[in-house]
């Protein structure tokens, strides 16, 4: 168990553990650690500072394994020392008794597991702080020469909502004039504008208010549910392509028919497993992803199910801040990898633009797509959020982003909410009675396919 540990690290845990300094050669200082962690387990144990035992118990109870990121968002401290090289400052800790050090996580060695769950407690689960009411007015904070001008929230409460969009754009679907791209198979320009009139009500407001004093031209932050319908229909299961245009399916049409909970749950599982769509394409700034990154890039599935586990732990219609989202994602061990190769991502330029490094970054970038534009979107979390422009909250000052207004249109997301509706679709509770309000719509859509104004 001993075997990737050089002499001088084992001789700075063998002194740990009061063995013999005479012990100096490799194989027999292998045979006395072995010898007195066989003998000796318990006591060991014992031996761990308070932070190593965390760790320990931590990992234990964790399938084995856990990641430093996950430490420390559940501590607020680094995890102890797992460098096998006992260099001057770098002094090993006793966890490597226990296991290894595996890329940037601790992994329990088998032989030790069931030993070791027989006597140390199950550490407790992480808790997450929660808002009862958020703020009207956020204030960024300042950095560098970015704005740090306060901005107004906007809340979109969605499961009221979505239910009545869904229904609207199943009704355009059913006129076959929604349109599809190619390639990507999500709607084109025109098909967007089509599910904008379907929406119950205005799309995201993120566009910069203060654009018209600008020195420079404002960017547009774009569409979100205009353009999140057209495919979290497909990926849940309720439309299919078919030349150029999207068809209703069965489930499809058995939501058209009316409100049902179940139908709709079935669909939010399918859109878990899909792998066509990629939330992280809509960032359009960060380039790469169509090239030689895409063969790095993690299956989109890969990412949704750890999301979504850790948001089936949230308070039911608590608000939490994002930063808190993503702590607690990390804490929970919910921690997932974008791209093994951040290199072949970048922004402008791969040769000075490449995001190198950022592999625990990223995918801070894709959760803010796939909550605020297909979880949001679909009713399963409610939102608070402003214009992104010049927010920066991930990937500040890359080379090349001097220019942008933001990195992407959902760099705005500050707040999110599990409301009932997604809880019952994430297994959290056992069935879902709300009823859709009749929320006028400003639109209808005709047998034919035309929209026109609603009469109610």
């Amino acid at each position: 168990m001993f075997k990737d540990l050089n002499v001088d690290s084992m001789k700075v845990l063998a002194r740990k553990l009061n063995l013999p300094k005479t012990l100096t050669r490799k194989l027999e200082l292998m045979a006395a650690l072995d010898k007195e962690l066989r003998s000796n387990l318990p006591g060991i144990v014992a031996r761990l500072s308070e932070m190593e035992l965390k760790a320990l118990a931590q990992a234990v109870h964790n399938g084995g394994e856990i990641a430093r990121e996950s430490f420390k968002a559940m501590y607020g401290v680094e995890m102890p020392n797992l460098d096998p090289w006992a260099y001057h400052r770098k002094d090993p800790s006793l966890l490597l008794m226990f296991g290894e050090k595996f890329g940037g996580r601790f992994v329990v060695f088998d032989a030790l597991m069931d030993s070791l769950q027989r006597f140390i407690p199950e550490p407790p689960k992480p808790g997450v702080a929660v808002l009862d009411i958020i703020p009207e007015i956020y204030q960024p904070a300042k950095r560098g020469w970015r704005e740090a001008t306060p901005r107004h929230v906007r809340v979109y409460e969605s499961s009221g909502i979505a239910p009545l969009e869904l229904r609207s754009v199943l009704q355009l679907v059913g006129s076959g004039k929604l349109s599809l791209t190619d390639k990507s198979l999500r709607p084109t320009e025109a098909g967007a504008r089509l599910i904008a009139k379907c929406l119950v009500i205005p799309d995201f407001d993120a566009e910069d208010p203060q654009a018209a004093s600008r020195s420079h031209r404002a960017e547009s932050a774009g569409s979100f549910r205009a353009h999140a319908w057209g495919v979290v229909i497909q990926q849940c299961g309720w439309a299919k392509p078919r030349r150029g245009t999207l068809v209703l399916t069965e489930s499809g049409h058995r939501l058209l028919q009316g409100w049902k909970p179940d139908v709709f749950k079935e669909g939010v599982e399918c859109l878990r497993e899909d792998n066509h769509f990629d939330e992280f394409n809509r960032v359009n700034h960060i380039r790469g992803q169509t090239g030689r990154g895409k063969r790095y890039l993690t299956d989109p599935s890969e990412r949704r199910y750890p999301i979504l586990e850790s948001i089936s732990q949230w308070p039911i219609g608590r608000w939490i801040e994002f930063d808190e989202v993503w702590r607690f994602l990390l804490a929970s061990g919910n921690n997932f990898l974008l791209t093994s190769e951040a290199v072949t991502l970048y922004f402008e330029e791969q040769q000075y633009g490449h995001l190198g490094g950022q592999e625990h970054v990223l995918p801070r970038v894709y959760m803010r797509a796939f909550l605020m534009e297909s979880l949001a979107t679909l009713g399963i979390i409610d939102i608070g959020y402003c214009h992104p422009h010049q927010l920066w909250p991930d990937l500040e000052g890359g080379w090349g982003t001097d220019e942008m207004d933001f990195c992407s249109r959902y760099d705005g997301l500050i707040y999110a909410r599990l409301n009932a509706l997604g809880a019952y679709c994430l297994n959290v509770t056992p069935k879902y009675e709300s009823t859709p309000a009749r929320l006028g719509s400003p639109w209808e859509v005709l047998g034919n396919g035309d929209i026109i104004a609603s009469e109610d």
